[in-house]
């Protein structure tokens, strides 16, 4: 049985992990509701286009190159490149939630054979320990990743910046381990080209840069003699950056806040680890979506299972790591080592001053974990057969749970679900929306024109730590606000984000009688008839 596995060829199998892939990735993609960052990327991309276009067509390329800056320096606009493109996508596909995330479905498909050339690559150019599938099994633990998986039915970056950071970095492999009388230039130029998409699609990838010039270094002195094209490729992506990177870097050590909250290094190691293992739901919930309760007061919270599967990879990536046995084995584990690592470490460094993780911006540093892991996998099965495999299964099993938990589990806000149920009941009443930018993802899916009113932002505090608004002038704001309508519908969704003492809703209560009223995840829907 085993020797009729391996006499399939090696690309058939690597055909049968992309088709698995699409087949996971389509089957839930448009479970979840589109949530408020995805409609704002198609938001901000038409918005965009529209501009630059109007730019280019009212004031030649200086008016272009102007308003690109701008809006590359504009907060919240982490990605322009990409809003850009999915906007032009949108006009060929659609903008249904289906269509708009079919375009990260495929940047994530696209990372499947990436790691798996470039894995095949290291392995052959280092001598990396480890078995002769390696490359292939790097490719099966990314197509099952409940991570990836998530983000490429998300329409946001995240699968795209991953696609263009393996892509940069295969680039880069080849350059480096070209002999000298091959012509390095079209490489050379792969890097510079895929590495300033990537940064130009989310603000972070500039430190794409940084791991880049890190491999370069580890790799030497076989990279050595290839130090011209690392330049030239170095000031290409460096030197038309500078005015965005100055603008970066002066936010970045200015010290203050986002709303980010702030995480120590070896926490934002423990979140991504976790991620990567897990998905982005609880472990918890991936637990009981398969059956499985315990007692949580009765186990000591480190030894909880939902942490098991993160303690599995991350003994499978230090294993993967470390245990080497020659020289060129070393350099290209520690290049993978620096590829996970380097990244979370400017992080951690920028959010002394100011906290700006979210596990979600450092996706593209998962294929060097994933390498890793295989790596691991690899020497324990070389050390016993048995425990390797007990390995693979261990981490395919966690992986598939999570999966399975992620096509049936509600976890982002239902706007979906709650704009069917005004709008069968709608009858040209206003609806009061807390916090206001409820309304975007709210009107992506609700059919009728409305008259939209915001919730006021309750949580600004006097210097004296009370807050500004009482119940006076709440109740002068809102009778202003609600002037004219005798019925209002009420669409909550993190209030506290805008109104932590849910000010608004028990104004509301107090000045109306409830009508109707729905809770979906994340969102509620309330109809009040105001009294006169």
């Amino acid at each position: 049985m085993i020797d009729r596995i391996r006499r399939v060829p090696t690309r058939a199998w690597l055909l049968g992990l992309i088709v698995l892939g699409f087949a996971i990735r389509l089957g839930s993609l448009d479970f979840q509701s589109l949530w408020r960052d995805e409609v704002d990327a198609i938001r901000f991309g038409r918005d965009l286009s529209a501009v630059l276009s109007h730019a280019l067509t009212g004031g030649g390329i200086g008016r272009l190159i102007d308003q690109l800056r701008q809006t590359l320096t504009q907060p919240g606009f982490n990605g322009p490149l990409y809003f850009i493109a999915l906007a032009q996508w949108a006009q060929v596909a659609g903008s249904t939630g289906f269509a708009l995330r079919l375009f990260s479905t495929l940047f994530g498909i696209l990372a499947i054979p990436l790691i798996y050339v470039l894995g095949k690559r290291l392995q052959r150019a280092t001598h990396l320990a480890g078995a002769s599938h390696l490359s292939l099994l790097a490719a099966w633990l990314v197509t099952i990743s409940p991570y990836f998986v998530w983000y490429s039915q998300e329409a946001k970056m995240y699968t795209e910046i991953t696609a263009l950071a393996l892509m940069a970095i295969y680039a880069l492999r080849r350059a480096v381990a070209a002999p000298p009388e091959q012509r390095t230039w079209p490489w050379w130029l792969l890097v510079v080209a895929a590495t300033t998409l990537a940064m130009y699609s989310h603000i972070f990838a500039a430190l794409l840069i940084g791991v880049e010039v890190a491999l370069f270094l580890v790799w030497w002195p076989e990279s050595r003699r290839h130090w011209q094209g690392a330049a030239i490729a170095l000031a290409a992506l460096t030197l038309p950056y500078l005015p965005l990177a100055t603008w970066q870097i002066a936010q970045a050590f200015t010290p203050g806040s986002q709303g980010f909250t702030f995480y120590r290094f070896d926490e934002i190691l423990r979140v991504m680890i976790a991620g990567f293992t897990n998905g982005v739901l609880p472990f918890d919930y991936t637990l009981s979506a398969v059956g499985i309760r315990w007692d949580a007061g009765a186990i000591d919270p480190n030894l909880s299972p939902a942490h098991w599967g993160a303690w599995l990879l991350s003994v499978l990536v230090f294993a993967g790591a470390l245990l080497w046995k020659d020289a060129p084995g070393r350099a290209g584990r520690i290049g993978l080592a620096a590829w996970a690592i380097l990244p979370a470490a400017a992080i951690a460094i920028i959010s002394l001053n100011r906290p700006i993780f979210t596990d979600r911006y450092l996706i593209w540093i998962g294929p060097a974990v994933y390498l890793l892991a295989a790596l691991g996998i690899a020497e324990l099965w070389k050390w016993h057969k048995v425990i390797g495999g007990a390995a693979l299964a261990a981490v395919t099993c966690v992986a598939l749970m999570s999966l399975y938990a992620q096509a049936v589990t509600p976890f982002k806000a239902d706007f979906r679900s709650a704009a069917r149920y005004v709008e069968e009941r709608y009858q040209n009443e206003a609806i009061v929306f807390q916090i206001p930018y409820g309304q975007y993802p709210f009107d992506y899916y609700f059919e009728p024109v409305f008259p939209i009113i915001e919730g006021p932002y309750t949580n600004h505090h006097n210097a004296d730590g009370s807050y500004q608004h009482d119940a006076a002038s709440f109740d002068a704001v809102m009778s202003t606000l609600l002037s004219g309508h005798d019925v209002v519908w009420f669409v909550a969704t993190e209030v506290e984000m805008w109104d932590d003492r849910y000010v608004l809703e028990k104004w509301l209560n107090a000045h109306g009688q409830v009508i109707d009223r729905a809770d979906f995840t994340r969102v509620t829907v309330v109809k009040y008839a105001l009294n006169p």
